[in-house]
């Protein structure tokens, strides 16, 4: 009996375990109003895919930046939770949708793109810091 209770518990943890590692992947392209107040509102992770140079130039406060065409881009994307939902953007949107397209290969779960990228961002009037 106890040995049946322990297959039963152990095979239920598995099942949850799988469970929560399985999602359908949402990628969502939105406007910079959008954007913003989903930034606001919502927990996440903002990356900046452009390059460290770009990057240093300025950015929207709070982005890491994860360079795109950078050789270790894969490792480091690998290091990310993919459960958590991510704000990916670049300059003018290509890299940001390369980005997202390779994150949801990989099994992310929730990626938000700045549609028309850090251009848009700044021609709303929105700031960017170079901190």
């Amino acid at each position: 009996m106890k040995r049946a209770f322990h297959i039963v518990f152990f095979t239920l943890i598995f099942i949850e375990a799988f469970a929560q590692k399985q999602c359908d992947t949402i990628v969502n392209k939105v406007d910079t109003a959008t954007f913003k107040a989903m930034l606001a509102k919502h927990d996440g992770t903002l990356i900046d895919v452009r390059t460290s140079d770009e990057f240093i130039s300025g950015h929207i406060k709070g982005a890491v930046n994860i360079d795109f065409r950078a050789s270790d881009f894969e490792k480091k994307i690998a290091k990310l939770e993919k459960h958590k939902t991510y704000y990916v953007y670049c300059a003018i949107g290509g890299r940001s949708t390369q980005a997202a397209e390779y994150m949801k290969t990989q099994g992310f779960c929730k990626i938000i793109m700045l549609d028309r990228g850090l251009r848009a961002w700044t021609e709303a009037g929105y700031p960017i810091t170079k901190e």
